[in-house]
Parts: structure tokens; C-alpha cells; sequence
């Protein structure tokens, strides 16, 4: 995703902070973590800090070498489990999460297969939402696949904005309802993908 990918998808998001801020009920319930694994895998966003960052403003995203994606979901697992944990610790409600991939290639990292089937088993296991987006033409939708059991999505395009406007439409739905609310009926997709 080098060169105006990686951009795009800096600029949208940043667009998705800044949506999530300017709304008083998605701003103070949605918590946001973002993980970079271009080359290396590299903590972005922390849970725990406002999504009033700007990603122009020092965080910015790499398109660089590797695409380790089995370590990056495995972080993400982690994290998710451990923040759910402080969660109960505190008796407060949680939401199911939402783990978004995008990629623009194959999983380079050894293993990557296994923490695919940890994702997709606490997807079917404990309603987490994955969403797989394949970025480019020569995106490995069937790598994408393993770690969803909903459909790969491939983004049109450059349509980043679109995306995350989506993401972040379809999050402040979810802030909405109650925690234990499923099947929620979120925009739809047709603005930034087709089916891969």
C-alpha cells in the first residue's frame, strides 16, 4: 500500500476520528485501537486515547516490506481480551468488538494461519465482528477469507474516505444500542466495495 494507498487510508483515518468525535454518544462509548503491520507490527492508536487524534499529527501509517498480518491479529487479540477483562473487572458493559483488516497482500509471517482460526473462532464463538477489506488487485482475498467467516470485501478503488465514513456510520449505530444488541441493521456497503 506504498505510496497514495498508504495516504488515502491516513486521510480516512483521520476523517473516521473526526466523525467519531463530533458525535456525543459515539465519542464517549467507542474505543478505538489500530495497529499497523507494515514490515513490523506497530501499536498506532492505544486503547485508552481519544479518537480526537489526528493521524496527520505525528501517528501516521507505514507501508513497508512484510505484512506480518498473523502477529498484527494476534496483538489485536490480545488486546481486545484484555481490555474486555477490565471490563467485567469493573462490572461495565462491553460491546462486541469490531476488528477490521485491511490488506493489500499475503500474510508473510509463519503461523499466520493459526491466529486466523483463533480470530474467525471468536468471531463464530463470541460475536466478535471481523471485517476483511482487500486493498489492490493483488490483495490475497482467499488469505482474507480464513480470518472472517463474513464475505471479503474489496474496496473500490482508492475509497478510503467512503470506508471509513461507513465504519464510523455503522459504529455510531452500535454506540446506540444496548450492549447486548445483535443483528444491528448497519449502512450499506455498496459506497466503498464489491464482493471479492
Amino acid at each position: 500500500m506504498a505510496g497514495t494507498p498508504i495516504g488515502e487510508a491516513a486521510k480516512g483515518l483521520d476523517q473516521f476520528f473526526k466523525e467519531v468525535a463530533a458525535d456525543s454518544v459515539a465519542s464517549l462509548r467507542l474505543e478505538t485501537l489500530v495497529l499497523g503491520f507494515g514490515g513490523d507490527v506497530r501499536e498506532i492508536v492505544p486503547f485508552g486515547q481519544k479518537v480526537s487524534v489526528s493521524c496527520n499529527e505525528g501517528l501516521g501509517l507505514l507501508a513497508d516490506g512484510d505484512t506480518p498480518l498473523g502477529e498484527a491479529v494476534t496483538s489485536a487479540i490480545k488486546a481486545i481480551e484484555s481490555r474486555r477483562s477490565d471490563y467485567l473487572a469493573n462490572n461495565l458493559g462491553a460491546y462486541n468488538p469490531w476488528l477490521i483488516i485491511l490488506s493489500d497482500g499475503y500474510p508473510t509471517d509463519t503461523g499466520w494461519e493459526q491466529a486466523a482460526d483463533r480470530l474467525r473462532l471468536r468471531a463464530v464463538d463470541h460475536g466478535w465482528n471481523v471485517i476483511s477489506v482487500a486493498i489492490g488487485e493483488n490483495a490475497n482475498v482467499g488469505a482474507l477469507q480464513r480470518f472472517s467467516r463474513l464475505k471479503v470485501q474489496r474496496l473500490n478503488g482508492l475509497r478510503f474516505a467512503e470506508f471509513f465514513s461507513w465504519l464510523s456510520d455503522s459504529l455510531k449505530i452500535v454506540s446506540r444500542s444496548s450492549t447486548s444488541a445483535q443483528n444491528l441493521a448497519v449502512p450499506p456497503t455498496n459506497s466503498w466495495s464489491f464482493n471479492a
